[in-house]
């Protein structure tokens, strides 16, 4: 009797499982993203900086520079640092994705009715 309730608990809790889309290859994990971000953080750092102490000129300096963080990501992703080139994959073909297995809570990676979980 025990084992039909746990039974029953394992299935209930499998449907209520969010599903996963999967593993997006590549997002973000390249030379582009990772420099395009540092560079809007620097300006708002700069624009934070400038607010405390009260340097206008300072502010408009810090916008400027989280304006160009875009644009600097763009051009390098344009040149072949982006997600898209195979040289700057992070993944190659049948690895296991990021999370492993396991997930990122260290479960161990069941199957459901659904597929793996």
């Amino acid at each position: 009797m025990a084992e039909r309730t746990q039974d029953r608990d394992t299935q209930q809790d499998s449907r209520h499982q969010p599903q996963l889309p999967p593993h997006a290859e590549d997002h973000g994990h390249s030379l582009a993203a990772w420099v395009g971000v540092g560079i809007v953080m620097l300006g708002a750092l700069v624009g934070c900086l400038a607010v405390v102490f009260t340097v206008w000129w300072l502010l408009a300096v810090g916008f400027v520079v989280m304006l160009v963080g875009p644009v600097v990501g763009i051009m390098l992703a344009k040149m072949g640092y982006g997600a898209g080139t195979p040289e700057q994959s992070s993944d190659e073909p049948g690895d296991e994705p990021h999370d492993g297995p396991a997930g990122r809570s260290g479960e161990a990676a069941s199957t459901t009715a659904n597929g793996p979980r």
